[in-house]
């Protein structure tokens, strides 16, 4: 349960968000098809030890974001640069002490229209930090990674999860529709540890999507996404593809 508020800066996107709420965690030992859980599979050895894993906790959750776009609205020129930092503290109660984490980054980006139908190249850079508070780890599913369609589509939510993630994203996109565009990517990135500990060039992963989105435009259209994309071992294997994502999202 959150709740969230927003003060925009004039009529673009930029603005301020503030947010705070609580999150409840329960883990089940679920399995299916005759696979063993991952409880299981911990147990037996398949898989590391995972920080978190079985925990049961309430935890408060207060977070901000600013975002600053300098981007002036279609059918104008969409050259201009965007910048979204954000931070999000999680605290949780123990007998002894308070014990959590703070999740916090950044996206910076910047745009260059074509100069024809509306035809925009941007470059990305993408960072995201987790830091445990007090002398417990983060818990693995807290950890940080690409979520959703960003930074890296090609890999889907929870493949990749360590203490820092960073990508570098080139971006085309182009009109398809009247509220929606074509959008072809390709970024370098993986995660890494404490604040990037351990990054070196010839550990990304290489990442190439190709997809259509729509904008929100009212109750007759809401938003879809439609996305494919593949995804590189590290490239200190060679150039191996070995993640194929497909995503087909609406929002009703």
């Amino acid at each position: 349960a959150v709740g969230t508020f927003e003060q925009h800066f004039g009529r673009g996107p930029s603005g301020v968000w503030l947010s705070g709420g609580v999150r409840a965690v329960r883990f089940r030992d679920d399995t299916c098809c005759g696979v063993p859980s991952v409880v299981e599979g911990v147990a037996a050895g398949l898989f590391p030890q995972l920080p978190g894993l079985g925990d049961r906790f309430t935890a408060v959750v207060v977070g901000a974001e600013l975002v600053l776009d300098s981007r002036k609205p279609r059918p104008e020129r969409r050259t201009g640069g965007l910048l979204r930092l954000h931070a999000e503290n999680t605290l949780r109660w123990r007998e002894r002490e308070n014990a959590g984490w703070v999740r916090y980054g950044g996206h910076a980006e910047g745009f260059l229209d074509l100069g024809w139908e509306a035809r925009v190249l941007s470059l990305a850079l993408d960072l995201e930090l987790v830091d445990p508070v007090g002398t417990e780890p983060v818990p693995f599913f807290e950890l940080a990674g690409p979520t959703g369609t960003a930074p890296l589509a090609a890999f889907r939510p929870g493949r990749l999860r360590d203490r820092s993630a960073a990508a570098l994203v080139l971006r085309y996109s182009w009109p398809v529709w009247a509220a929606a565009d074509g959008q072809l990517t390709f970024g370098a990135g993986n995660v890494f540890g404490e604040r990037l500990e351990g990054f070196r060039p010839d550990l990304l992963r290489l990442s190439a999507a190709i997809g259509v989105s729509s904008e929100d435009v009212g109750p007759l259209f809401p938003p879809v996404e439609l996305l494919v994309g593949v995804g590189s071992e590290p490239l200190e294997r060679g150039v191996r593809f070995s993640s194929l994502r497909f995503l087909v999202r609406a929002a009703l």
